[in-house]
């Protein structure tokens, strides 16, 4: 089963990026590639427990409100809080799905990402 999950979450392209013809991989822009390798590194940190847990709340359809999650389709939005409308649960990260210190290495990781743009411009 965590093989499974694994494999689900694993689907966010940054596995993608090396068996893409070179061509492919050439044409995409330096922000989508640093959003596949962000998160990418995301879910390596994720212990086998927490693969499960994510995978679980993926069959949910909504979270209560003010619940911190990350979408790992829109990374650029870094931390977020659930409102009280449902919302689309394929994609998230909620914060309660996790360990307190993977959470802690799941920021330090968005903010990285954040900062890494910035370096490269100068």
């Amino acid at each position: 089963m965590v093989e499974h999950a694994r494999a689900l979450l694993g689907t966010t392209g940054a596995s993608h990026v090396a068996i893409h013809a070179p061509s492919t991989a050439v044409a995409m822009n330096e922000a989508e590639r640093a959003a596949y390798v962000t998160r990418d590194g995301i879910l390596k940190l994720l212990s086998d427990d927490e693969v499960g847990r994510v995978s679980n709340s993926e069959t949910k359809h909504e979270m209560a409100a003010g619940e911190e999650y990350v979408d790992l389709a829109d990374l650029g939005r870094g931390v977020q809080r659930a409102g009280n409308a449902k919302m689309e649960m394929a994609d998230l990260l909620p914060r309660k799905s996790v360990r307190e210190e993977t959470w802690r290495r799941i920021v330090e990781e968005l903010t990285a990402a954040q900062v890494a743009p910035e370096l490269v411009a100068v």
